[in-house]
């Protein structure tokens, strides 16, 4: 009866994590991991350019190899319209300093997204940092 209780609570953890979408945070180590991980929403911050102006960012990445992009002023209500959409490929690289290989998404008509682990991308070579999932910073 014990071992019966400790199996369903296992597989109810097991299943709460799985239906909210826990994302384990994974290295990315092949353009097919690239393939696998892209794929969804894609959210983060310039961090702030001076004390009251910051930039986010919102990806949506497709599975086909489309992408939208939102880009909204921290003060803004919402989203607003798409700023630009096109496609996107998997490639990798390696960094010249120090030939480590990394693994990226070359968005047509925008930046490199550098895969930092399968939660987070770098917008090209800055400090601004992506996170995989939807959020809304916006206050109403």
């Amino acid at each position: 009866m014990k071992d019966n209780m400790k199996a369903i609570g296992l597989l109810t953890v097991l299943s709460v994590l799985s239906f909210v979408g826990c994302s384990v945070e994974r290295k990315v180590e092949s353009i097919e991991d690239v393939s696998k991980y892209a794929p969804g929403i894609w959210v983060g911050n310039s961090g702030k350019m001076d004390e009251t102006y910051m930039f986010w960012y919102k990806y949506i990445i497709n599975a086909d190899g489309s992408y939208i992009k939102y880009n909204a002023v921290a003060s803004a209500n919402d989203w607003g319209k798409p700023e630009i959409s096109g496609s996107w490929v998997a490639g990798t690289n390696k960094y010249t300093n120090t030939g480590e290989r990394y693994f990226f998404i070359d968005m047509e008509g925008d930046h490199r997204l550098i895969f930092l682990s399968s939660t987070k991308l770098r917008l090209g070579q800055s400090e601004q940092i992506l996170e995989k999932g939807d959020k809304f910073p916006f206050s109403k």
